[in-house]
């Protein structure tokens, strides 16, 4: 209910589009951001997007999906990554 309430209020206050991160403590993006999607009417989702953890072409999918079921509303930030135990823990060694 919090993620809905801000993502209601930024959408009603004008604000262009909210970041959706990703990382250990984070809730998944691609869930959330498709939650919010239909609970909004103008708000965009910037989804954190790490390569390594997902394919290219799963990743792609996922983004087409959600771009046209939220009707033009997805931004994606990829995200390198930088906490080396964060890193560990997804099982990317660097």
């Amino acid at each position: 209910d919090y993620y809905k309430q801000v993502a209601a209020a930024a959408d009603y206050l004008g604000y262009t589009g909210v970041l959706l991160p990703t990382g250990q403590g984070c809730e998944d993006p691609w869930v959330l951001a498709s939650a919010l999607a239909a609970e909004t009417e103008k708000l965009k989702f910037l989804v954190a997007v790490r390569p390594g953890l997902m394919s290219p072409t799963v990743a792609a999918r996922m983004a087409s999906t959600f771009d046209r079921i939220s009707h033009g509303r997805l931004l994606i930030n990829v995200v390198a990554g930088g906490d080396p135990v964060e890193l560990q823990g997804d099982g990317l060694y660097l």
